[in-house]
């Protein structure tokens, strides 16, 4: 589906702003640093990452992600 869609490599801006969010709500500091390297590396433009779906666990990540997608898919 991302594939035809290519939702994934056009809103990076989604997963970036995701990501600055749950570094603001969450505690645990080894979630926090891992985040702050993979937005560090997103800043660059030349990597792919994939979402673990232990991160939608998080302080609102499930409703965010399906608040976005929906955004992003229906017109």
């Amino acid at each position: 589906m991302a594939r035809w869609t290519h939702w994934f490599t056009e809103k990076p801006e989604m997963l970036q702003e995701m990501l600055e969010r749950i570094v603001a709500t969450e505690q645990d500091n080894d979630l926090t640093e891992k985040i702050r390297e993979m937005l560090s590396s997103l800043k660059g433009g030349d990597k792919v990452r994939r979402l673990n779906k232990a991160i939608y666990g998080l302080c609102q990540g499930g409703r965010q992600w399906h608040e976005r997608l929906d955004k992003a898919l229906v017109p």
